[in-house]
């Protein structure tokens, strides 16, 4: 499946969530942020939609690779 990522809108949970983390998770949100704003979108992101979601459409990132952060988000 090929997406298309224009923009990211950020909900007030996640900007305070985002504070409280350490600076290399942070970091590396950053990254997987910028990384869904690429157009193509980089192979390294997999993206999986959460079954049982479907309006709005619901799917996560894992952030870190012990899959310990992840960002969910709605498309």
């Amino acid at each position: 499946m090929v997406y298309e990522i224009y923009f990211i809108e950020y909900t007030k949970k996640f900007k305070q969530d985002y504070k409280g983390l350490k600076i290399d998770i942070r970091n590396q949100v950053n990254k997987v942020l910028e990384d869904l704003l690429k157009k193509p979108m980089p192979g390294n992101i997999h993206i999986k939609k959460y079954n049982g979601h479907s309006n709005p459409n619901i799917y996560a990132i894992h952030v870190t690779s012990n899959h310990s952060h992840k960002i969910s988000f709605e498309l």
